[in-house]
């Protein structure tokens, strides 16, 4: 081997070498970039969090008491209904009709109040349908209207505005409204209590059910009753 080829050699691999060596010094470069915006990042979380911390303890009162827009977000409408009733069944030779006497039950169980609530009792044979309770019909003049008269109870009812008995007998739909409960606060409880529904012997139905909702201005579309009264007349 010449001394000329053997320098040449010798160049090449000069050459390469410092190639890798701007190769290494830029990717160390790029790696210590990387690392410099990494601890800027853990820096500014590290404050961040230094922050909030401070504020905790300088200000318990307000970070821990809930505000009224909290309280209004996580505000809970939740309303159950049910029916709490007795089948009364006459002897065997006795003309008397079965009677269902009960109590429809309505509890607020949510967080926030209901408005306007309204009743409804619906029987699956609407030539069936009859009800009597705390129900006003008419104005005081016409007492012969009036399935009930009793002015002095707290949770007398009357049909809804638009609705009538007559109505209510062809539907087999009654709504019924509280006379003096404009609305039914967390925890409050509201009946339509004591009412009493007739059942003749001699139908040709061989099971009556009588389904009940509630409806407000919350729950426009309703809420069913957790049971339903059944009377199985085979």
């Amino acid at each position: 081997m010449t001394k000329s080829s053997h320098s040449k050699k010798a160049s090449t691999a000069d050459i390469q070498t410092q190639q890798k060596l701007l190769y290494y010094r830029s990717e160390l470069s790029k790696l210590r970039t990387t690392i410099d915006r990494q601890e800027k990042k853990i820096k500014e979380q590290s404050e961040s969090i230094h922050s909030l911390i401070t504020k905790v303890h300088e200000q318990p009162d307000q970070i821990i008491q809930p505000t009224e827009e909290t309280i209004e977000d996580t505000a809970l409408l939740q309303c159950d209904c049910y029916f709490s009733y007795t089948l009364v069944i006459p002897k065997q030779d006795d003309d008397e009709p079965i009677a269902m006497i009960g109590d429809f039950i309505i509890r607020n169980t949510g967080s926030t109040p209901v408005h306007d609530p309204v009743i409804c009792i619906k029987f699956n044979h609407p030539k069936l349908a009859n009800l009597s309770g705390k129900i006003k019909y008419g104005p005081s003049t016409l007492t012969d209207q009036y399935i009930v008269t009793d002015e002095d109870q707290q949770e007398t009812w009357e049909f809804v505005e638009g609705t009538t008995l007559k109505e209510a007998k062809r539907t087999g739909l009654f709504s019924l409204q509280p006379v003096n409960r404009p609305s039914l606060l967390t925890n409050e409880t509201l009946s339509f209590s004591h009412f009493e529904i007739q059942i003749p012997t001699d139908i040709d139905e061989s099971e009556v059910i009588v389904q009940g909702y509630l409806a407000c201005k919350e729950f426009p579309e309703g809420v069913a009753s957790l049971n339903k009264m059944i009377c199985n007349l085979v």
